[in-house]
């Protein structure tokens, strides 16, 4: 009797020890806002109780079986390793509601550690496995424990459940989140981010610049590849800008199709006129993607918080104006915000309307000047630069400002028919007051030359003026690709002479006179007052250019010192101011017609 009465005390006392501990476990579950909180500490009290090394967690639903390790922090953590759920395990937990095996003969090259499995439902479902591994190689598992890990498998399944529908929400609501505040094709925070950011900026007292960026001809590249392509560029311009080395916090924003936001947080007003710069002074050169050689035009603002703006409607307004302004006016420098921006705006909304009415009147108040070349040595005239100018006797607006206005107008194939047939009249006079070799030299822009439709023009205006090609000719810089511009090469093919022109700062090179298209080349008059080893590459190129019968034309000859300099590197055509000023078209005829010589 004694002895019965100890085994049935032991035995109370051991199922008040076993629900003291179920009860802690559900303490811990229903008191933990967290579920993977819950499932840590819980995991940690059943490791205690137990003397177990680890709990490993199997989603036999998987092909392979998926494995996780259960954390002490509560995490699930992925393992690699392989697992093999034979279908007499499978057999044995329909019967049994756990199974003590070793670890080897479920993980492949596992311990020979003791373990016990325990299958996982979830809504009456499988859900898979918990494997509980002991310490010890030989543990002999009591009924009592079974009975337990039975119980606690069951509690067990739904924090595991609500913990994998839990991270699943949690992965809904970051994609979610993803598509609120990122752009789906580049990746790029969105206008979204930008206002959320911008608003905690503020919210937050902290000072800062936006630089806006727009790259105006992404639309045209769009339609040259695809929508894909152009894609990709901006989403490698912005991280261009994103890796340039700054003294604040730099976050990048995809505003629209075309415009990128940049928000650099305690920057001051001359380093983020520096980073803008250095953004500019980028896309000058040609911008690569995928062995693809890109024109890039790239225009930029910049707009200081909270000195401009203390808002986000203030903020896209300033942005988005002073880009409007870098366009109108053609500017590839920093536009910065300031109170006389509406009026610069207001200037240029009364050009547009200026231009605009005299593009759709003929192309009224446009003129042009022609600048006089002529031979180094003989002072004979030999052609002449025309340049296009609009004026109504009040105002003057130059090529650069209204070539913009007349492209958004769409009408860069009329004023280039129209230049064309100015420039061939100008031509035929000439030649008939005695030069019948003069011809007239012009720069047309890229976009139209571009067009197979400008070789058509030019046919046109050489038939109706009933001249030869050789009366016109094209002069591109030598240092960009537009030598290699199909249709100039068919203008060359016609009769016309191209010359590669020192326009831009970069040094000329000698790659123009491998191209048989050129034939003349024209040299800024800088080039030959350099140091000395420049002069000898300007010397060694004019020796080359002579040889492949390439006349070289020094630009910018502006005195006697000048001519005599030119004439020394055996320059072939001089111009600048020596040779007289620009003249309107009226004024050369007359001269002309006078029989007096420019000079």
């Amino acid at each position: 009797e004694m002895e019965n009465s100890r085994n049935a005390n032991k035995l109370l006392g051991q199922n008040f020890e076993d629900q003291i501990l179920i009860t802690n476990i559900y303490s811990m579950i229903l008191q933990c806002t967290s579920s993977a909180a819950a499932f840590g500490d819980v995991i940690s009290l059943i490791k205690e109780y137990f003397s177990l090394n680890e709990i490993l967690f199997f989603d036999d639903r998987t092909h392979p079986v998926k494995l996780f390790q259960c954390g002490d922090s509560g995490e699930i953590i992925p393992l690699s390793s392989t697992v093999s759920i034979s279908s007499y395990i499978d057999k044995e937990l329909e019967y049994n509601a756990v199974l003590c095996m070793k670890e080897d003969e479920v993980i492949h090259n596992g311990a020979f550690r003791s373990c016990a499995l325990s299958r996982v439902y979830e809504n009456g479902k499988n859900r898979g496995i918990l494997m509980f591994i002991s310490g010890d190689t030989d543990k002999n598992w009591s009924n009592r424990d079974l009975k337990i890990l039975k119980s606690v498998t069951q509690i067990l399944s739904t924090v595991i459940y609500r913990i994998f529908m839990e991270n699943e929400l949690a992965a809904s609501r970051e994609h979610l989140l993803r598509l609120a505040y990122f752009t789906p094709n580049t990746g790029i925070p969105n206008r979204s981010a930008f206002e959320r950011d911008f608003a905690e900026a503020l919210k937050n007292q902290q000072s800062g610049a936006v630089i806006s960026v727009e790259i105006s001809n992404l639309k045209k590249l769009s339609e040259i590849y695809n929508a894909h392509y152009a894609e990709q560029i901006l989403s490698s311009i912005a991280e261009y800008i994103s890796a340039i080395p700054t003294t604040g916090n730099k976050t990048v924003y995809q505003f629209s199709n075309d415009i990128l936001f940049v928000m650099v947080l305690y920057a001051t007003k001359q380093s983020a006129t520096a980073l803008a710069q250095t953004i500019l002074t980028k896309f000058r050169s040609p911008w690569f993607l995928n062995d693809t050689e890109n024109k890039i035009d790239v225009f930029t603002g910049l707009t200081m918080f909270p000195e401009h703006v203390d808002n986000v409607q203030e903020c896209v307004h300033a942005a988005t104006r002073t880009l409007r302004l870098a366009k109108d006016r053609n500017m590839h420098d920093v536009v910065n915000y300031s109170v006389d921006l509406e009026e610069k705006l207001n200037d240029n909304l009364h050009i547009k309307q200026l231009i605009s009415e005299s593009a759709e009147n003929d192309f009224s108040n446009f003129y042009f000047l022609y600048t006089p070349i002529v031979d180094a040595v003989t002072g004979t005239l030999v052609c002449c630069e025309a340049h296009l100018f609009w004026g109504d006797g009040d105002m003057i607006i130059p090529r650069d400002r209204f070539l913009p206005i007349i492209d958004r107008m769409g009408m860069c194939l009329e004023i280039y028919s129209f230049v064309l047939e100015r420039i061939c009249e100008f031509c035929s006079a000439v030649r008939e007051c005695g030069l019948p070799k003069f011809f007239v030299t012009f720069s047309p822009p890229d976009n139209i030359l571009a067009m197979d439709e400008s070789v058509m023009a030019v046919r046109r205006a050489l038939l109706e003026y009933s001249l030869p090609p050789d009366a016109l000719s094209v002069f591109v810089s030598g240092s960009n690709g537009a030598l290699a511009n199909r249709n100039l090469k068919q203008l060359a093919a016609l009769g016309m002479t191209i010359i590669a022109d020192d326009a831009d700062g970069n040094f000329f090179t000698d790659a123009p006179l491998e191209n048989p298209d050129v034939k003349i080349i024209k040299l800024k008059c800088s080039r030959l007052s350099n140091d000395p080893v420049s002069e000898a590459f300007v010397k060694s190129l004019v020796e080359r250019a002579h040889e492949k019968n390439i006349l070289v034309c020094v630009n910018g000859v502006d005195n006697a010192d000048d001519l005599k300099n030119a004439s020394s590197f055996n320059a072939d055509l001089v111009q600048g101011i020596i040779n007289g000023r620009p003249l309107h078209t009226s004024e050369f005829i007359k001269k002309m017609v006078m029989n007096r010589p420019v000079r």
